[in-house]
C-alpha cells in the first residue's frame, strides 16, 4: 500500500480494553487511583541534640510551687465547707421555724397545754434558752389575751 492509500483508508475501529476495575463497571464512581489521599498529620521534627532543653527547676522552686498549690487547694476546701455550712444552717433554721410553729399551735390549743409546755421547757432548757422560751410564751400569752379582748361578743358565738 502506498502512503496515499493509507491516508485515505479509514482506520479500523479499536475495541475498548477490558478492565476489571470497579470504575469501568460503574461510571459514576471515582476510581480509587483518583481519590486524593488525606493529608498526613504534621510531624514535629525530632529534637536535635543541640536544641535547648527546658530549664529544670530547682528544689526550692518546686517546693514553693507545691506550697502554692497546697494553699490554693486549702482555700478551695474552706470555701466549699463554708457553702455547705450555709446550706446546712439554712435547712436547720427552717426546721427550727417549723418546730416553733408547732409549739405555738400546741400552746394556743388550751390552758392545760400551756401549763404543761411551760413546765416542760423550764426543766429541759438551760438558763439562756429558758429565758428565750419564757419570752416567747409571754408573747403568745399577750397575743391570746389581745385576741380575747378584741373579739366582740356576738349572740351566735
Amino acid at each position: 500500500m502506498s502512503q496515499t492509500q493509507q491516508l485515505l483508508l479509514p482506520e479500523p475501529p479499536q475495541e475498548p480494553a477490558q478492565s476489571t476495575s470497579p470504575a469501568a463497571s460503574a461510571p459514576h464512581e471515582i476510581p480509587a487511583t483518583e481519590i486524593p489521599a488525606p493529608n498526613p498529620p504534621e510531624k514535629t521534627p525530632p529534637a536535635s541534640p543541640s536544641a535547648p532543653k527546658p530549664k529544670r527547676r530547682s528544689l526550692e522552686e518546686r517546693h514553693a510551687l507545691a506550697e502554692e498549690k497546697l494553699k490554693k487547694a486549702q482555700a478551695d476546701k474552706d470555701r466549699l465547707d463554708k457553702e455547705l455550712d450555709q446550706k446546712n444552717r439554712t435547712a436547720r433554721n427552717g426546721q427550727l421555724i417549723a418546730w416553733g410553729i408547732g409549739v405555738e399551735t400546741l400552746y394556743k390549743k388550751d390552758s392545760a397545754s400551756r401549763q404543761r409546755l411551760r413546765k416542760r421547757f423550764s426543766t429541759l432548757l438551760d438558763e439562756k434558752n429558758r429565758v428565750r422560751a419564757e419570752a416567747g410564751f409571754d408573747r403568745l400569752d399577750r397575743e391570746l389575751l389581745g385576741d380575747e379582748i378584741q373579739k366582740p361578743e356576738t349572740p351566735f358565738s
